[in-house]
């Protein structure tokens, strides 16, 4: 991950500032070589890290994501634009009345969730 992204992500974390840099750390003092690893070594260092410090991960794992998902060469893969969703967003298909009325079925048989006021 790039230290240019990690210095971002103190406007997105959810845990203390530094959390992800000492996470990295740790993945790197149980394997100083862990890019040149195989993918079933990588797979268990980062297991362990994520069993001694599992929020931490589990944080890690989301700005991972949000970092992917997030690039402008990956959005196109996934059937958006690669432009930013800011200002003017994405196009969506308006679903058909026929989905939207088998997607909302079971909601409305249930009825009313809620106390008339």
């Amino acid at each position: 991950m790039p230290k240019v992204y990690l210095s971002a992500t103190a406007l997105f974390s959810l845990t203390p500032p530094g959390t992800v840099e000492r996470l990295l750390e740790a993945v790197s003092a149980r394997s100083p070589g862990f890019s040149e690893l195989s993918s079933d070594e990588r797979a268990a260092v980062l297991k362990a890290v994520e069993m001694e410090q599992p929020r931490d991960f589990a944080e890690l794992v989301r700005l991972t994501y949000m970092a992917y998902y997030s690039r402008p060469e990956i959005r196109p893969l996934l059937g958006v634009g690669a432009h930013p969703v800011h200002p003017h967003g994405y196009v969506v298909e308006h679903e058909s009345d026929t989905l939207m009325d088998e997607l909302t079925a079971p909601v409305r048989a249930r009825g009313a969730a809620y106390r008339q006021a």
